[in-house]
């Protein structure tokens, strides 16, 4: 998979699942502009509007060390319609 800055990608780390737009890769971190938390309910999945329990909602970006992180991958295209559709306010058709 080839990543390009802007993609919609899911990062999976040892804490949890993030959802967020590539910014950058290297041997130590990962970057993500507009991150979110999956989060996991009785409805089904969603998007928490901050990154943790304690941090303020709607973080510009984030940073994720490489030692965390299990793998990242492409998102699903119905979660990335979803994901814009949280983060844009817009419905999308």
């Amino acid at each position: 998979m080839t990543t390009e800055v802007n993609d919609v990608v899911s990062v999976v780390t040892t804490v949890g699942e993030f959802i967020g737009k590539f910014v950058k890769e290297n041997t130590h971190v990962v970057i993500l502009k507009d991150p979110r938390m999956v989060v996991h309910g009785s409805t089904g999945m969603g998007f928490a509007r901050g990154l943790s329990m304690a941090s303020g909602e709607e973080a510009d970006e984030c940073t994720f060390y490489t030692t965390n992180v299990v793998f990242i991958a492409e998102a699903h295209k119905d979660v990335v319609t979803a994901y814009r559709e949280f983060t844009s306010g817009l419905i999308l058709k």
